[in-house]
């Protein structure tokens, strides 16, 4: 994973000094044919569950944002979230 290196002062935290910290995004996506009629899917709130396990696991690495596609397919780049985060 890449991404711009944050402005996260690495003085606060005595594990992370002289480590560089990185700003990173969560890109979540789920297709119309595996979505059903929850306000979120079971595979959203999963995938944002794995990957915030990741993210505590990996202190150099500091969420910036989040972004969820849910119920876009993944064989077209129109999907909102994905247009903004390479934007």
């Amino acid at each position: 994973m890449g991404g711009r290196i944050s402005r996260y002062d690495e003085s606060q935290n005595s594990k992370l000094k002289g480590i560089r910290v990185w700003s990173i995004a969560e890109y979540i996506r789920l297709s119309v044919e595996d979505g059903d009629d929850k306000v979120e899917s079971n595979s959203i709130v999963n995938q944002r569950a794995l990957l915030n396990d990741y993210l505590k696991n990996n202190p150099e690495l500091k969420l910036y944002d989040y972004y969820i596609d849910d119920g876009y397919s993944g064989t077209d780049f129109n999907r909102p979230r994905i247009s903004k985060i390479i934007k």
